[in-house]
Formats: C-alpha cells, structure tokens, sequence
C-alpha cells in the first residue's frame, strides 16, 4: 500500500535493505533529496501497515499520516484510502508525540539549550543586520526582546547523550544547530521548543527554511494568551510572533510551522472554544493547502491573505499598514 501512494505522489522508491521486511529510499516529497526519504512498507503500526521517515527535515508517519501529508486527504479519507475499518475523529487520537510528562523530566536539553539560547540573545544585541532584517518584518527590537529571539553566527552540534536523548534514528549521535535566528517558544517561562531560521537557506535548498531543534515538545507554536476569543493561525513563527506584536497580544496567534502540519488535541480545544477563527495564509500554492486544510475542519474559519506581498513580512517590507489591516479582520463581524 505505501509504495503504491508514494508512486501516486510521484516517487520512485528503491529497495536499500532489508529492515522491517524491507527498506526503500526515494526523494522527500517535502524537502527534496536524492535517498533521504526511507520507507517501510512492511512494517506493521497499531492501525495500518506501513510507514515512512525522512532523516533530513524529520517528517514521518504511517500509511495514514502518509495520505493526510501528500494527499491532502482528511483523517477519514486517508482511513478509507489505506483499507481502514471505522472513520473515528481525527482528534480522538491525535496526541502530542511526546507526552508533557516525559519532556519535562529532560532537564539535561532545557539547560544546555537555554545556555545556547542565552547566548544567541547577546549575540542578537550585536547583529545591527539581523535587527534590521526583523523590524522591517514587523519584529522590532522591543518585540525581539520580548519574545526572547536570538541570532547563531555559527553552526552548533552537540553530543545527544548530553542532552538526554538517545541517538537518532539513523544512527547519529550528534544533534546539528545550524546559524540563523533562534525562535524559542516558552510555557511559564520555560523552554519547552526551539527552532531556527537558517541564515544559509536559499530557494534551491534541500533542507527546509526553519529547522525544529529534536528534543522538544512537538505541537503547533501558540504565542499569547490562551483565553483570547479571537484566533489567528500563519505559517511561520516569525510571522506569528509580528501578527501578535502588531496587535498587542489582544489575539492567540497560532503557528504551524508547515502547511502539512495538522492541529494537535491542545490547539483543537482551544479553537472549539474561540469565538473567532482567522486563517491567515500565505498568498501561494501552500498558503491554499494550508487553508483548505483549516476550512475543512472548522465551519468557523475564515481565511485572508495579505493585501501586499506572500506573506505578513512581506506586506509588512511592502509598507503596508499591517497593523490596522489586522486590527479590520479582527473586529470584523465576518
């Protein structure tokens, strides 16, 4: 079954071993790459047979997750699609990938990183380009503070056993940082994620523009208060972080961090309860999936896109007054 959906995708998967009944390798339908997507066909999951992982940007799953992912189908869609018996809800059994209780108890990742992440503050404070860059965006210095961003000038790697993790799936002992903006995200004042903006992305780049840091609490970025009526839900953390700063932390702003990306059990709460759902997607082909994603789910949503630009930083470098344009949509009766 997985082989044939990753044909219908357009991958050409090649057998490379013999692990889990058989291991194959093709590009990643998401980052690119010659072999750096593997999958399992064979292997045998809770629900489905079948599953797959890429050891560059990390997007992984079974045959299920593999349909929702790269064929855009909801939760019910991809059961039918893989053979499935029942269609329960999607958020009946979607759950952070690693459970708050275990996160916490990983004290060696939360000091070494906060070390590293205190350090790119300082050196932030050094970078006039970088502070630049960001105020132009819609992140001014006082907001740079205020959201705790950083800079690394340089490539950092440290040895997993002293972060407290065991060694990757490939077999790598070593967790890779690479140089650009830190963009953390804190719960009561604690790091529980972090990720960075790699100064040396480009567009033809096989590795994505904002690298997860493992260890972390997986789930979507919220930035704000978790009680506020109003919801707003962007791509991209840096746009996130602008959105809630342009208005003065009077919305709960949402980040995906990936048009694949699908709500988790904690944002599904939030939105249930929230009197207002904005979808402020990208103005291109992902910014579509991402909201047709969004409006499939929740009858509430309401999607826009930037008058100027791709994106809210774009619009904001545009000259756009992003402030009072995000101050319509919210008070809006639509």
């Amino acid at each position: 079954m997985l082989l044939e959906l990753a044909q219908e995708v357009g991958l050409d998967p090649k057998r490379k071993a013999s692990t889990h009944g058989g291991e194959y390798c093709s590009a990643c339908p998401k980052c690119g790459g010659d072999d750096r997507f593997i999958l399992w066909p064979h292997k045998q999951n809770s629900k489905v047979e079948g599953s797959y992982w890429c050891r560059s940007c990390g997007i992984n799953g079974d045959s299920i997750q593999f349909c929702r992912d790269f064929l855009s189908l909801d939760y019910a869609s991809a059961l039918k699609r893989c053979g499935v018996a029942g269609s329960p809800s999607y958020f009946q059994t979607k759950r952070f990938n690693i459970p708050e209780k275990d996160f916490r108890a990983n004290s060696k990742w939360k000091a070494a990183l906060g070390e590293l992440l205190d350090m790119a503050k300082a050196s932030i404070e050094k970078s006039t380009d970088t502070i630049d860059t960001l105020a132009k965006r819609g992140i001014p210095k006082e907001a740079i503070a205020a959201y705790g961003i950083g800079f690394l000038s340089n490539n950092t790697t440290f040895d997993r056993k002293d972060l407290g993790m065991p060694n990757a799936q490939d077999g790598k002992a070593t967790l890779w940082i690479p140089n650009g903006i830190t963009i953390p995200t804190f719960d009561n004042g604690k790091l529980i994620r972090l990720k960075v903006r790699r100064s040396d992305w480009h567009p033809n780049d096989t590795l994505p523009k904002y690298w997860e840091i493992g260890g972390g609490l997986k789930g979507l970025n919220l930035i704000g208060n978790k009680s506020r009526e109003t919801i707003i839900v962007v791509e991209s953390e840096l746009d996130a972080y602008a959105v809630h700063w342009a208005l003065e932390g009077k919305v709960l702003v949402i980040a995906v961090g990936s048009n694949t990306k699908h709500p988790d059990s904690l944002t599904h709460a939030l939105v249930k309860n929230a009197s207002k759902l904005i979808i402020l997607h990208d103005n291109d082909d992902a910014g579509g999936v991402m909201l047709s994603k969004w409006t499939g789910l929740y009858s509430k949503a309401i999607g826009n896109s930037v008058p100027m630009g791709k994106d809210i930083g774009e619009a904001f470098e545009s000259g756009c007054d992003v402030k009072s344009w995000l101050e319509g949509l919210v008070t809006s009766s639509r």
